[in-house]
């Protein structure tokens, strides 16, 4: 039987299995799509499906469902309070509070305002903040095999957000100020920053929500494609995974929207007291689970979790661990083996061909670490340099990464409405893979950027290498080095296109190419890069300080850029693969248990070792 192929030119795979459909099956009323939302279509037709099959209709992506806004609402504000609150934890931990001797200098314009709280030094902060992005990157594994195993998607989202919203609570009561001094300056108690680091642990475990939702929003798009008659008579095709592509541009776009009011927010507010600036987050999340409650009809409602899935696949892995042996259908080995063995494999045989598609999505994630290495210095050392560069009175130090998600905002339309659509017109295919790729080399070219400014503010008086820090070894209060901060427009700008590229990119692969049964669980395990860097960071962030950041820059840039040969080199088979699935019919037999697995382009009869 031949089948109707929904690929997306975007895409360097094909949807999974359950995403095909035949002619047959599209023009059977138990195949529409009843229990997703609705696409309003008055013109839909589907007694012309099977003109898809002999005619080469355009195909294009459709309408982004209601309960995706609904759901999407809970990342935007998730993305609020975690972009926005961060921004600003370097000063609070950083620096001290302005004396009110130096807030009159501030109001004359002879200095610039810098806020601060805890004065723990540039080390601590660094710490604690990739401590932070640990817990928040980590946390959404457990969320992930919750979700899949017992909760469904809907609990897990809803309970993990309430821990999340409690987390913001105790931030804002740390940041109190137990009393004030004479002069009128915040004194911060020992008790502050130990619960700090309690409220941060509770925000992270909270930030489970991120996996669930990235999958969500993909989930309530409609699997069946579609031929859509517009007003002037032509026909076209509705792909579901130009769709869920087209989802996740928009999905990144409306996040980044969140980003930009959370940290103009923050970053104002912490102007006058940081408990005031930490009060936006709750207060979001309050709303966003309200919206996500409302919406709680429109949602795609797959079968509740039994427990099976985790376990078999745990089950499965031990067991070949153990034997050292490959993985093998249960229809295969269980004519081997004593007894005993065979009653330990009680796996179904689509799991093992789940976890061969789980083990090829998952392989291109570890060499993102070497990206987010290079990303996260927008939330720690480039702000450090920020504050070492003249500067408008009226822009802190820690709102210039606001440049990143404002340039996403920006950005992203121009890459999905034009550089998009024109590398297709000629032909050219900008796969994910490929996108990841030069997305890791931009990355890099950014960090040689950010060394070269830095080399230029160490060159710059009043202070050279050791900026705001006078020759007594105390903090200056006088002006920063004479180099403007306009020149970190050029790395923000490399990493915003970089983002866009790796990724976007990545959120779309992990769901593409994951099996239906563990897609949260793909989704948790893309982000375990940028904890992996996180840790990394919280390794070397003692050498995080001047006059060493010049080499820190430059290190993390040429790794990058060694990366992405690196990963170019080891993953292009799958580009190609899918390249020549492009151009192929693909048959199935639907009498036969064993398919050919068109995500990845391997047989579920072969074994799980990856080339």
């Amino acid at each position: 039987m031949r089948y109707l192929s929904t690929r997306s030119s975007t895409s360097s795979f094909d949807a999974p299995p359950s995403a095909w459909t035949s002619a047959a099956a599209l023009n059977s009323a138990s195949t529409k799509p009843a229990d997703l939302d609705p696409v309003v279509d008055p013109s839909r037709d589907d007694a012309l499906q099977d003109e898809a099959l002999t005619h080469d209709l355009p195909r294009v992506a459709g309408p982004i469902p209601v309960a995706g806004f609904f759901i999407v609402v809970v990342e935007a504000a998730e993305r609020l309070a975690y972009y926005g609150a961060s921004s600003t934890f370097f000063n609070l931990i950083a620096y001290p509070a302005q004396t009110a001797a130096q807030l009159a200098q501030v109001q004359a314009g002879t200095l610039a305002l810098q806020p601060g709280a805890f004065d723990q030094g540039t080390a601590v902060a660094n710490g604690l903040i990739n401590f932070f992005t640990l817990a928040c990157y980590l946390s959404p594994i457990g969320a992930a095999i919750v979700a899949d195993h017992t909760w469904g998607k809907y609990r897990a989202v809803v309970i993990y957000s309430l821990v999340y919203l409690c987390g913001w609570i105790l931030l804002t009561v740390s940041a109190v100020p137990s009393s004030h001094a004479a002069d009128g300056t915040p004194v911060f108690g020992r008790a502050a920053l130990p619960l700090f680091v309690l409220a941060i642990l509770v925000i992270g475990f909270g930030a489970g929500i991120k996996s669930l939702i990235s999958v969500m929003v993909a989930d309530n798009v409609p699997r069946e494609p579609y031929i859509h008659v517009r007003h002037n008579g032509q026909r076209e095709v509705i792909d579901p995974d130009l769709t869920v592509s087209r989802v996740y541009v928009w999905f990144y776009w409306s996040i980044n929207i969140g980003s930009v009011v959370g940290m103009l927010a923050c970053t104002t507010l912490e102007r006058s007291a940081f408990w005031k600036a930490y009060l936006v987050p709750a207060c979001s999340m309050v709303v966003a689970i309200a919206v996500f409650v409302m919406g709680r009809r429109r949602y795609h409602a797959p079968a509740t979790p039994d427990g099976s899935v985790i376990m078999n696949s745990v089950r499965c892995i031990a067991y070949a661990a153990q034997r050292r042996r490959r993985y093998r259908k249960q229809s295969i080995i269980t004519s081997s083996g004593s007894q005993r063995e065979c009653e330990q494999r009680v796996w179904p045989d689509r799991l093992v061909d789940d976890l061969k598609r789980t083990l090829k999505a998952c392989s291109i994630f570890p060499i993102m670490i070497i990206y987010w290495l290079a990303y996260s210095q927008q939330t720690s050392n480039l702000i450090s340099s920020a504050a070492q560069m003249e500067r408008p009175v009226w822009l802190n130090n820690d709102v210039v990464p606001l440049l990143d998600p404002v340039l996403l905002c920006l950005l992203l339309p121009v890459f999905d409405r034009v550089i998009y659509p024109w590398l297709a017109r000629r032909r050219i295919r900008f796969s994910p893979l490929r996108r990841m790729a030069l997305g890791i080399a931009l990355g890099g070219i950014s960090m040689l950027s950010a060394s070269a400014i830095q080399a230029r503010v160490y060159h710059a008086p009043p202070y050279f290498n050791h900026p705001l820090v006078d020759s007594d070894g105390q903090p200056a209060t006088g002006t920063p080095n004479h180099v403007s901060i306009w020149w970190q427009l050029i790395p923000y700008f490399l990493i915003a296109c970089s983002e866009i590229l790796a990724s976007a990119s990545a959120l779309e692969f992990a769901y593409v190419a994951s099996p239906d049964a563990l897609k949260c669980l793909v989704a948790a395990l893309a982000l375990l890069p940028s904890a992996a860097a996180s840790l990394i960071n919280l390794v070397i962030s003692p050498l995080a300080r001047d006059p060493h950041l010049t080499i820190i820059y430059g290190v993390y840039g040429g790794l990058a850029i060694t990366a992405s040969c690196v990963f170019w080199v080891l993953f292009r088979h799958l580009d190609a693969e899918h390249a020549q699935m492009q151009h192929g019919a693909t048959t199935t037999n639907s009498n036969k248990s064993s398919q050919v697995d068109l995500s990845i382009g391997i047989s579920p009869d072969s074994d799980l070792s990856i080339s």
